[in-house]
């Protein structure tokens, strides 16, 4: 339109001349107007957002790559509920979690495997196959014979369900969402596209689909190709690398050589202007430096950058993002050869030639008087033709740089290993214990850093089926007890003695306390039946720590001091990751005899616990400090002191409150042969002295067994010698 109507304008004001100079500006406007679009490759951040947009391109995939991918299917929400609790007089908790179904299509080309699967920039899967979380997975390579998906046909009926032949595209069944705030996350995956060694030239040969390579490119990781068709995705690789047309058989190559090469003659002219478009030449501006960026395979596929200086260069800095994964080093050899290339003088001449460049191709490299260059354009003027001829030098590629792809933070794939589960008899300490209640509790972890939860199940019976209770997390610390070097009592602070534990894993630490700390609470672990505490933890190696300055026996658990051994199991108690096992499950109560089931994603058999005997949390604690008293007339008076389950936090200075709704103790008497059992609701009874000689003479001592009544068990006895 510019060219007619400035053609118009300088005919009307400059006659034939200004005609011709009014069409050269009107042809420059309307170049500039009408010109098609740029075609741009792929960026890099093209590849990191996971999609589900219609109209949305599927990338095509080669060598190893990293994508996110497109969503082509999913469902809604699945709602799962869960009770636990409920027996005993306590609430029942309904716990709700969420699972989800869903396709990602991951190439358009047909790949040969899936590696590692990140989910928010986590691994989700890991290097060994293994999922971090549960969900089923399937895999469909992209080949053109591939089935339906039967998850998929069964949601949306076989008739309405494609099965996606020629793209290569995951699916999820009945994904746990709740590490993932009950939605689908964000996925990318490390993509096998397959084929043996990659090269920078290949992906070039395959969005052209059918040149050969002629020339030899740096090794690439992977490439992928995203655009509305697949040469526009090849867009920057034809700048850097180009093609060249054999004159002889018209094939196209990727890449130059010398080889390729037709000799044509040139045109004899004696015409001085003529002379002058010989001599015609346009020098290119060079750039200053040219960086490249692309993904870094090392760094889980990060973006990396890498620079090279130009020699000479004046110009700008010039960027190019190539949506390749490439070592370090291998990006470092591109940017090198193409900063090496744009070094050199890059001339574009227009020469005469004879008649026989009208047989060669366009892009062809040709040889007129000697220097050889790649005609780029062809014009014929009468009876002269005029051929317009990139003199650009021909790329050397460095087989290797020295780059530096710089430390990167990648998140770690941690196995899961197996779960290991501790069974714990909790005394009932009420108020002030680490928010922690008494009862039998599970505490699990697993053999290996990856593990984060398992299901729990408890049977009545060894034949009763089982029933869910919950779902336990990660306990802090676990281990067995390797030695223990004295028995203390249980109400000072042992100074000398000491207990070795080996830990369950090498990540697994503890810490030192004060005895302000200690006081509080602090370093509160369990080792066989018994509860202690520790001041001081020393690491000796290879998982095993010694841990001193100890508190025996607590929470009424001196009893388990003298059988503490080495085999034991070693908790650390940490109210946050101890699962309580209800008292009743259903209508069957759950006590010695039943099975505690532990189920973690990574383990091949689910870890059976059985119930031993026990009920420490049932149980009155065992009355302390005996004392015993004779009168005038030879009666023998006996007295002790009650403990409480709810009095460890001694606030108020007085007594104890009772912890049982009536206080009645069992006291039995043992003579020799002769046993006697007595009754007593207060903390002290006295024998007549008929009795006394009734026992005297069975023997010379009496054993005195106290234990007080509860209303679901009696305490343990304390127990007594004394010389009749």
């Amino acid at each position: 339109m510019a060219t007619l109507v400035l053609t118009t304008i300088g005919t009307a004001v400059g006659g034939p001349i200004g005609g011709a100079i009014g069409a050269m500006l009107g042809q420059a406007v309307d170049a500039r107007i009408f010109a098609p679009p740029g075609r741009k490759g792929p960026r890099l951040s093209d590849l990191r957002v996971q999609t589900s947009s219609y109209g949305t391109a599927i990338p095509r995939i080669l060598g190893r790559m990293r994508v996110s991918g497109t969503v082509i299917w999913a469902t809604d929400l699945v709602e799962h509920r869960n009770r636990s609790g409920g027996g005993k007089g306590r609430p029942s908790v309904t716990n709700y979690s969420y699972s989800a179904s869903f396709a990602v299509a991951l190439s358009s080309r047909t790949i040969a495997d899936v590696g590692r699967i990140w989910a928010e920039g986590n691994i989700f899967r890991g290097q060994d196959g293994a999922f971090k979380s549960p969900t089923g997975f399937r895999l469909y390579t992209g080949d053109e014979d591939q089935a339906v998906d039967p998850l998929i046909a069964s949601a949306e009926g076989l008739a309405n369900c494609p099965a996606y032949r020629g793209i290569a595209y995951a699916v999820f069944e009945d994904m746990d969402l709740s590490s993932f705030g009950n939605r689908i996350p964000s996925l990318s995956f490390e993509v096998i596209g397959g084929g043996g060694a990659l090269r920078l030239s290949d992906v070039l040969v395959d969005a052209l689909d059918g040149p050969s390579m002629a020339a030899v490119s740096p090794a690439i990781e992977g490439a992928v190709q995203l655009g509305a068709t697949r040469r526009d995705s090849a867009n920057e690789l034809l700048r850097l690398i180009g093609v060249q047309r054999d004159a002889a058989t018209g094939a196209w190559a990727v890449g130059e050589s010398e080889a390729v090469v037709t000799a044509i003659g040139s045109a004899a002219s004696t015409d001085a202007n003529e002379r002058e478009r010989v001599h015609y030449a346009a020098t290119l501006k060079r750039p200053v430096q040219i960086a490249l960026g692309c993904y870094d395979p090392s760094r889980d596929f990060q973006s990396t950058v890498q620079v090279a200086r130009v020699a000479g260069g004046d110009g700008a800095i010039e960027r190019i993002d190539l949506a390749i994964a490439a070592s370090a080093g291998a990006a470092k050899a591109i940017v090198s050869t193409l900063a090496g290339a744009a070094a050199q003088a890059s001339v574009v001449r227009e020469r005469p030639s004879g008649f026989a460049a009208l047989g060669v191709s366009m892009g062809a490299r040709v040889l007129i008087d000697e220097s050889a260059a790649r005609m780029i354009e062809r014009k014929i003027e009468g009876a002269q033709i005029y051929l317009k001829l990139d003199e650009t030098p021909l790329l050397i590629w460095h087989d290797a740089g020295n780059g530096d792809g710089g430390r990167s933070i990648s998140a770690p794939d941690l196995t899961i290993g197996s779960s290991v589960g501790h069974l714990l008899d909790l005394p009932s300490w009420g108020e002030g214990a680490s928010g922690l209640s008494g009862g039998l509790a599970i505490a699990v972890a697993g053999t290996d850093a990856g593990w984060r939860s398992a299901v729990v199940e408890v049977s009545a019976s060894a034949t009763a089926p089982p029933t869910v209770i919950g779902s336990a997390i990660a306990t802090p610390v676990l281990g067995t007890v390797a030695a223990v070097a004295s028995t203390a009592q249980s109400a000072l602070i042992d100074t000398v003695g000491w207990i070795d534990v080996d830990l369950l894993r090498g990540d697994m630490a503890l810490t030192n306390a004060s005895d302000a700390d200690l006081l509080a609470g602090a370093n509160l672990a369990m080792a066989g039946g018994e509860l202690f505490q520790f001041g001081h933890a020393e690491p000796l190696g290879s998982g095993r720590w010694r841990l001193s300055r100890l508190l025996r026996g607590r929470i009424g658990t001196e009893d388990a001091m003298t059988v503490t051994a080495s085999g034991q199991d070693f908790t650390l108690i940490d109210a946050a990751s101890l699962l309580s096992i209800p008292s009743v499950v259903g209508l069957n109560g759950v006590g010695a005899g039943g099975v505690v089931t532990v189920s973690g994603q990574g383990d091949s058999t689910a870890l059976a616990l059985p119930i031993p005997s026990g009920g420490r949390a049932f149980r009155p604690l065992c009355p302390v400090h005996l004392r015993h008293a004779w009168a005038d007339d030879g009666a023998l008076t006996l007295s002790w002191i009650r403990r409480s389950r709810i009095g460890f936090v001694w606030r108020d200075g007085v007594d104890a409150p009772l912890d049982e709704r009536m206080e009645y103790y069992r006291i039995g008497v043992a003579a020799g042969a002769m046993a006697s059992e007595f009754a007593a609701d207060t903390p002290a009874t006295t024998f007549s002295p008929a009795q006394i000689a009734l026992w005297r003479a069975a023997a010379a001592t009496i054993t005195i067994n106290i234990r007080q009544a509860g209303e679901s068990a009696e305490s343990l006895p304390l127990t007594a010698t004394i010389a009749i």
